[in-house]
């Protein structure tokens, strides 16, 4: 299910500290990622991690190695934010 900026409350994650997240975080000891871990090939590499974006229309969420997340407008200090939480 897409979680937009309304429905955020609903996510699974917002109450371990999804709520303070403005930009970007990452899950830690995540369900998921152990999920994939369990379902994928041999050699999965262990470098693996979840991110998350909350977005207007919908929450991003990946499995990856590492993730940038660049802010278009012109002041990017003002509105990146790093959180990592706990599943």
């Amino acid at each position: 299910m897409p979680y937009n900026d309304e429905g955020l409350t609903q996510h699974p994650m917002y109450w371990k500290g999804l709520s303070e997240v403005l930009w970007a975080g990452e899950v830690v000891e995540s369900q998921w990622l152990d999920e994939v871990r369990a379902l994928a090939f041999p050699g999965i590499r262990d470098d693996l991690r979840h991110f998350i974006v909350p977005l207007k229309e919908t929450t991003f969420e990946v499995v990856a190695t590492g993730v940038q997340v660049e802010r278009s407008q012109e002041a990017p200090a003002d509105g990146w934010m790093h959180r990592r939480l706990y599943d």
